[in-house]
């Protein structure tokens, strides 16, 4: 199984598992979207879909005319408060230097009665979501750390291993 279908295949189940939240919605956000695999699966006539993300090249990537593409640092969401029906935040998180400052602005620019949907990755499964490393949630979390940075992977302050 190659390594785009194992993707594609994960796009459908968890769409399974959350589209029918998304269904009444009208703006639906989909923040640190990266190519918009979630967000062209949610376009339909009567719906808004907004990707957003801070790396400019993945969001050229997203060619649908039905998707709004915004580069922003999810930090500070350019959306107006209370005007987000829906907000994706798959497998991101964990990739924030401060979470806890984006879950503030996800709360600010959801409507009342709004729905977010937040995805983490299980970082003590037995291989590391983002590397594929085996086992490194066994590893002293200095070790751990060290491997992951060798890696090239950003990793956020408040996040990561214990």
């Amino acid at each position: 199984m190659d390594r785009l279908h194992v993707y594609e295949e994960r796009t459908g189940k968890y769409l399974s598992c959350f589209k029918h939240y998304v269904n009444s919605a009208s703006i639906v956000v989909d923040v640190g979207c990266g190519t918009g695999a979630f967000s062209k699966a949610l376009v339909c006539g009567k719906r808004l879909v907004i990707t957003l993300d801070i790396e400019r090249g993945l969001l050229k990537e997203i060619e649908n005319p039905h998707i709004e593409r915004i580069c922003a640092d999810a930090h500070h969401l350019p959306l107006t408060e209370g005007s987000v029906d829906c907000i994706l935040a798959l497998s991101f998180l964990e990739h924030l230097e401060n979470p806890e400052k984006y879950l503030k602005e996800l709360y600010r620019v959801l409507r009342h009665g709004g729905t977010a949907i937040i995805q983490l990755p299980n970082l003590q499964y037995p291989f590391e979501p983002h590397t594929k490393w085996p086992l490194l949630c066994l590893l002293p979390k200095k070790v751990s750390i060290k491997n992951l940075q060798n890696d090239r992977l950003p990793l956020c302050q408040h996040g990561g291993h214990n």
